[in-house]
């Protein structure tokens, strides 16, 4: 960037590293009473070596700085490059659609509270607090099998904000001060939306796309959405990668990161004509096919929603604790339920997928399918390309008081 012309601002966010004040996640980013990224915003704008105009970029939580600043629409912030960040921190960060991202938010957490120690004891202690937490990294198996859940003891007196998380493991008030998806009317500013199909916030990325794409404060910042999803883990160093997990997508999967982003602030920031405001919308990469391709919109306007049913087994394809099919048609009449049972001092585990912190990306399933029920369609006669919003619908009932339902497509 600085090659290119740009000045170049890195800042630490408010309580950590060089920065003072409390760390407290996303609270005093956006538009509430402390708006630190509308004030750095404005402070650059004032720079004698800034000429006015202000782009920003970053990814995951530096992407959600983004999303925030932007509801308090600085007056010279015009454009923002988002990589791999969240619309709804309750949905998308914490809580998973309701369940808990335990293995993610405990670790994300331990993350931060280790590396935030010079802000959160006296200089004395640092060396013996981190000594700590080198021993607590070593033991998170441990850890993740621990119960109760609340609180994490590690991170009392540290991180208290991750244990008021677990204090509202329902969505309400305290989550919906902190979100984007909300306050799209709000934002007035072009994006780039950047995701993978392998990174955690995917969701965030397509609901910011299609929040501000519909409802942002102008028609000019509405048309100016666009989104680029790959077949990428979390990280900017794994966008030009060819892999994800276990699987080659081959040499067009991976993408040279600047070569995405510089054109946009050229356009935006420099005036420059470099052709993105006359791109499609959407870029996206088909997995299988392993290509890009472009669209006008997402959801893809051409999508045909169709109903797959659970049915009863066996399909003869999978050793799992059902062996159920997968049809297009549904039952005529009743079939037996599946069951199982859930113990939580053996969970099943999650071995990849669009995860942090663990194992991500494309793996064998086949240990976990063991301790699942599944079902399993008969052999495509043709190909079939998914790509789009996927919704399961489950009837069913628990003898716990209380339980999470995880519903896998592959």
């Amino acid at each position: 960037f600085a090659r290119r012309g740009y000045a170049v601002v890195i800042q630490d966010v408010r309580g950590r590293f060089a920065s003072e004040g409390e760390f407290y996640p996303f609270r005093d980013d956006g538009a509430d009473v402390l708006r630190d990224g509308y004030d750095t915003v404005e402070w650059m704008a004032g720079q004698p070596w800034c000429d006015g105009n202000v782009g920003m970029f970053g990814g995951s939580y530096s992407g959600a700085t983004q999303y925030r600043a932007a509801l308090s629409r600085p007056p010279h912030l015009k454009a923002l490059f988002v990589r791999e960040s969240s619309a709804d921190y309750y949905r998308e960060w914490v809580y998973r659609d309701g369940a808990h991202e335990f293995g993610f938010s405990l670790y994300w957490a331990r993350v931060i509270a280790a590396t935030d120690l010079p802000h959160l004891v006296p200089s004395d202690d640092v060396k013996r607090q981190q000594a700590l937490f080198d021993r607590i990294l070593a033991d998170m198996p441990q850890w993740y099998e621990r119960l109760p859940l609340y609180p994490v003891p590690f991170l009392e007196g540290l991180a208290d904000w991750h244990n008021t998380w677990l204090e509202h493991p329902q969505d309400g008030p305290y989550w919906w001060r902190l979100g984007i998806d909300r306050h799209h009317h709000q934002v007035d500013v072009p994006i780039y939306h950047q995701g993978g199909w392998y990174d955690i916030f995917l969701a965030g990325t397509l609901k910011n796309y299609m929040g501000l794409r519909r409802r942002a404060r102008s028609e000019k910042a509405r048309r100016a959405q666009r989104l680029v999803i790959g077949p990428w883990v979390h990280g900017s160093g794994n966008i030009n990668k060819q892999t994800a997990g276990g699987y080659d997508f081959g040499p067009a999967a991976a993408q040279e990161f600047n070569q995405m982003r510089l054109p946009r602030f050229d356009h935006w920031l420099k005036g420059r004509d470099t052709g993105v405001v006359d791109e499609p919308p959407v870029r996206l990469f088909v997995m299988g096919r392993n290509v890009w391709r472009s669209e006008t919109d997402w959801p893809l306007p051409d999508t045909h929603y169709t109903p797959w049913y659970l049915r009863a087994g066996p399909s003869g394809s999978v050793t799992s604790l059902n062996d159920g099919c997968l049809a297009p048609t549904a039952p005529v009449g009743a079939e037996p339920a599946d069951a199982y049972v859930y113990d939580p001092d053996h969970p099943v585990p999650t071995l990849g997928g669009n995860t942090l912190g663990i194992v991500d990306g494309v793996h064998d399933h086949l240990r976990a399918d063991q301790l699942s029920l599944t079902y399993t369609s008969e052999p495509l006669e043709q190909e079939l390309e998914v790509t789009g919003p996927v919704t399961a619908v489950l009837y069913a009932m628990s003898s716990a008081p209380d339980t999470d339902w995880v519903v896998r497509l592959e």
